[in-house]
């Protein structure tokens, strides 16, 4: 099908759910239903790409020497993923947006949805380059921690495939780039990111850097990294007690991480950056929930909130419909301040819509059975 014929198809009205969505997203540029395909790319630490991390597995591509950005760009892959989503269909994995969007949560997709232009290129890129990790997190796994797969799981070192050849294939883009991010292990700890990191500077020096990290990871390197270019620190924090955070995030050191987040807010301000919170309510962790965002507010912190599937014993997508309930019942009592901070509205904003993840969540348990081999509990 034609980007065209997918307008036309838009414009009769098909499907008003999915039209009513569309019309409502925050970007005039929507060659599909998701943008992904068409602006971004995301590497795992194993050589798998895909448009977003949800698409790692079934499409199917990975990076090599031998196999460039620009082959998997430009294949058969993702100009079929791209047709497909032109088309308003969504194919295997995409089904979960299709789901959130039906049921009036934000999927996944709408954070590609973005201003700038759609050109020929990647204008995004979320890379995680490598599993190195100092942390051994419980709801973790081996592909994105060293020290898990080294100590929990019994197996060899990760066979990353990312060399300098991968570094001049990256610079290449960097002219026309409108974000890069990284994640992934611990990424203030891999050397390729810092190699990276170079080029931007080098190439474009107003260009932000994102990473994702634990905010255990502050030397002299990293110091240099936040002194020359433009970054937003992404810390991952999903508990105000030390003892629990501790055991979440084992390796952690709960006074440590505090101390870091006001010292990282010290060296990214004069360059124009940003330090925001990035948690995960699970099982053990949805009752502080509510107390992060209070934290946040109170510090004028920005914060986002990561949807937790696997292990599925942690999660709450997982618990009985009565769990749920009870969960859903309490977060919705909850109120906050919208004048704390300048950061408030948009923490409330990302409360609110946690807040009908879960309610999501409750609709389907009440339709099927505790999975067989789920624990629930409160």
């Amino acid at each position: 099908m034609t980007v065209l014929r997918a307008l036309l198809r838009r414009a009769r009205g098909t499907d008003p759910v999915l039209a009513a969505y569309d019309a409502g997203r925050s970007t005039p540029h929507r060659p599909g239903i998701c943008n992904a395909p068409f602006t971004n790319l995301y590497f795992s630490a194993a050589g798998k790409v895909g448009p977003c991390w949800n698409q790692l597995d079934d499409l199917g591509e990975r990076w090599s020497p031998h196999h460039s950005i620009r082959d998997i760009w430009t294949g058969g892959p993702f100009s079929a993923l791209r047709e497909a989503l032109a088309d308003q269909r969504f194919p295997g994995p995409c089904g979960r947006c299709l789901h959130d969007i039906e049921s009036g949560v934000a999927p996944l997709a709408a954070i590609y949805d973005r201003e700038p232009e759609i050109i020929e290129w990647p204008t995004s890129l979320e890379l995680e380059l490598s599993n190195l990790c100092n942390f051994e997190c419980v709801m973790c796994t081996g592909e994105l921690s060293s020290k898990i797969r080294r100590n929990r799981e019994h197996l060899p070192p990760l066979d990353v495939p990312y060399d300098d050849s991968f570094v001049d294939q990256v610079a290449e883009l960097i002219p026309t780039l409108q974000q890069v991010r990284f994640s992934g292990g611990e990424p203030l700890l891999h050397p390729i990111m810092h190699k990276i990191c170079d080029r931007i500077i080098e190439l474009r020096p107003d260009l932000r850097i994102d990473v994702s990290t634990n905010g255990s990871t502050l030397n002299d390197r990293v110091r240099r990294l936040l002194e020359r270019a433009t970054v937003q620190i992404n810390i991952s924090f999903e508990s105000l007690r030390p003892e629990r955070y501790e055991a979440i995030r084992i390796g952690s050191d709960h006074a440590r991480l505090l101390a870091n987040i006001e010292t990282f807010r010290e060296l990214v301000k004069p360059n124009g950056g940003l330090v925001t919170i990035n948690t995960n309510p699970m099982r053990e962790t949805w009752s502080e929930m509510a107390d992060i965002v209070r934290f946040c507010d109170e510090r004028d912190l920005h914060l986002s909130f990561n949807t937790v599937i696997k292990p599925a014993e942690m999660s709450l997508q997982t618990l009985p419909a009565d769990e749920l309930e009870a969960i859903h019942a309490t977060i919705a009592a909850e109120r906050f301040d919208d004048e704390a901070s300048s950061a408030a509205p948009w923490n409330h904003a990302q409360w609110a819509n946690f807040l009908e993840q879960v309610r999501t969540w409750l609709d389907d348990a009440r339709g099927r059975p505790v999975p067989v081999g789920v624990r629930a509990r409160s």
